[in-house]
């Protein structure tokens, strides 16, 4: 009411520019694919090091203004201790791995995945939970894991995958997900949404997205939530709305070099996403490329390390790598030897 004429045009120039459907370019995904069980990680000498990042905290107070405060950065010469309770609102500080099929993951077994997790020296796991076609059937693993995990002090990131054929029907699923407890009385440290492409069977407009994600952030305003967007490469950015991450907490985009240089890349994907001035923690390949037409093999645990440290170069609050089915014994050593940040 008492809209003025130039309002109401602005207005209808909004709602138009929202209800554009855009088109979406074909992007790597990692393809499901068995390779069978991986041999027994031996023992890694890892130094001792902080599951802390300097200075970066996200209070998601006014998420739907776009809003992140962030603390002041933490003396050097504060204890170890102090510093991790300055970081505890960073759940995707420092390193961390993606589970998929929990199964095929230290045979689905919490208290290994944890005991391994900890000989990595990861700060963080993210683990499915829901999708739009399989609802909640991935939510008993988190149940089971994010005890064990929180007793030794390792955090749990949910992960859910929505097609947006219904916006805010995803929006409520995982809403549900960010408040469910397990039976004893726990909650997981955030949750991330891959948020893929036409490419991938979603339904991905810029309308869509921007309904889900404000919904979302309706719903769960306090909560810890990661946008997963594919990499921003130069074509991508004309064709994915990465303007919704104002609604999101951090942005962990899928930085799959497949056969180009992983340091490049991950160092243009960072620059690219600084300007929506919240955390990023890029994801690396840790899989074989022959699946999105790449070269065969795996990425050695050398290139792994080099990608984590150009990241933190770049200013990222951390990193993870897709995924711990598909990781070699060589790329786990690489990611043992992975120290976030290098020093404090």
């Amino acid at each position: 009411m008492g809209f003025s004429l130039f309002a109401r045009k602005r207005a209808r120039a909004l709602l138009g520019l929202i209800n554009i459907a855009i088109a979406i370019a074909t992007v790597q995904v990692v393809a499901a694919r068995e390779t069978g069980p991986r041999p027994e990680f031996p023992a890694v000498s890892v130094a001792q090091e902080a599951a802390t990042i300097e200075g970066l905290r996200v209070e998601p107070a006014d998420v739907l203004a776009g809003s992140a405060r962030v603390a002041a950065p933490v003396a050097r010469n504060q204890p170890l201790a102090t510093r991790a309770v300055a970081s505890s609102k960073m759940p995707i500080a420092g390193k961390g791995m993606w589970i998929w099929l929990f199964d095929e993951v230290e045979g689905g077994n919490p208290a290994r995945i944890v005991r391994r997790a900890k000989m990595l020296g990861l700060s963080h796991i993210y683990v499915r939970s829901s999708s739009t076609t399989s609802g909640f059937k991935y939510l008993h693993h988190i149940d089971r894991v994010v005890p064990v995990a929180h007793a030794a002090g390792l955090k749990v990131i949910a992960w859910d995958f929505p097609t947006l054929k219904n916006p805010v029907g995803d929006a409520h699923r995982v809403a549900r997900v960010i408040s469910h407890r397990t039976p004893g009385g726990e909650r997981v440290d955030g949750m991330a949404i891959d948020l893929e492409t036409p490419s991938e069977g979603v339904h991905l407009t810029a309308g869509r997205a921007l309904q889900f994600s404000r919904t979302l952030a309706r719903l769960r305003p306090t909560s810890f939530r990661v946008l997963v967007p594919p990499r921003p490469s130069p074509s991508m950015q004309k064709r994915y709305p990465y303007g919704i991450i104002r609604y999101y907490s951090a942005v962990a985009p899928m930085v799959y070099w497949i056969s180009r240089d992983p340091l490049a890349t991950v160092r243009s994907a960072i620059f690219f996403l600084r300007k929506f001035h919240k955390p990023i923690a890029p994801i690396g390949q840790a899989y074989d490329a022959s699946v999105d037409g790449g070269p065969a093999g795996s990425p050695s645990g050398a290139t792994l390390l080099a990608f984590a440290e150009q990241a933190r170069r770049a200013g990222a609050v951390g990193v993870s790598f897709w995924s711990w089915q598909h990781a070699t014994s060589d790329e786990l050593r690489g990611i043992a030897r992975i120290s976030f940040p290098v020093s404090l």
